[in-house]
């Protein structure tokens, strides 16, 4: 049947508008191929259903995988991966890549440059997927769900992380002392224990931190700033972890045993001071 006047088909290949009124479509034919007219030997039609797409034909074979691809140069890109070759050397730190667009993408690293910005807090970033990430966080959607525990986020990436809770995946390991993280942010947090670094520094008083959250907690000291309320007696802190230390006053718990007496304490540091005064030991590993 002949598709009406006025309407256009895609062309996966160049993204461009393709006139209906060009191509007839085979009567009661689900997916057909025909050949493009010979000004373009290298496309053919491909018809699905009452749509049509003008797609490449792909001559460019891998010989590790048989995947094939319209261009050599996106082949060549693609062999990279089995060859695991770099050729694009950052000058700045000596880190390769496969591609010179992740070079490139890389080096804002280096430079500083945020090209990407958030039209809704205004937030920079150096690459367009973390804009996209960032813009699901204003809109609240977090379509992508664990199915073991049924937490949801925001992104893939967030999702794959959290994945490793439940299965114990621990690929990022600290040469120093062997201890594994399930992302490489954390490692890197980490590392900064041994190297001593304290990048994050408190602009009113100097004071330097190894996280940036750590960071983010101190200077609620400067502004006031109590976040975190008890749910018994609404006394409010700066820091959670002084709140929880808090709340067992009013729980009784006391989750810090001594392993030389059946006493038991609500924070570790009374528990530490217990051990140094009745048990005459200085150090809980002697």
């Amino acid at each position: 049947m002949d598709l009406p006047n006025g309407e256009c088909f895609m062309s996966t290949s160049t993204m461009s508008m393709i006139p209906k009124a060009a191509v007839s479509v085979p009567p009661e034919s689900e997916v057909t191929e025909a050949p493009v007219n010979s000004s373009k030997p290298d496309h053919k039609w491909k018809f699905v259903g009452d749509c049509a797409y003008l797609t490449e034909r792909k001559h460019f074979k891998c010989q590790f995988c048989d995947k094939k691809f319209a261009e050599s140069g996106n082949l060549k890109k693609h062999i990279r991966t089995h060859t695991g070759e770099k050729p694009f050397k950052c000058v700045e730190c000596g880190k390769h890549f496969t591609e010179s667009s992740h070079l490139k993408r890389h080096l804002r690293v280096h430079s500083g440059e945020k090209p990407y910005r958030c039209d809704v807090c205004g937030l920079n970033f150096n690459q367009s997927g973390i804009l996209k990430t960032h813009m699901i966080k204003h809109t609240g959607i977090k379509p992508y769900k664990c199915e073991l525990c049924g937490k949801c986020f925001s992104g893939n990436g967030n999702l794959k992380i959290h994945f490793r809770t439940h299965t114990g995946y621990k690929p990022y390991k600290c040469e120093e002392c062997g201890q594994t993280f399930c992302d490489n942010g954390n490692l890197k947090k980490h590392l900064r224990i041994h190297s001593g670094e304290r990048p994050y520094e408190c602009q009113e008083c100097g004071k330097k931190f190894n996280h940036n959250g750590n960071l983010k907690e101190h200077m609620r000291i400067h502004f006031k700033n109590k976040p975190y309320k008890c749910d018994f007696c609404n006394k409010t802190f700066n820091h959670h972890g002084n709140l929880k230390e808090h709340t067992r006053v009013h729980t009784g718990e006391k989750p810090f045993k001594c392993e030389f007496c059946d006493q038991a304490f609500s924070q570790s540091g009374s528990m530490k001071r217990h051990i140094v005064k009745q048990h005459q030991i200085k150090n809980n590993d002697n």
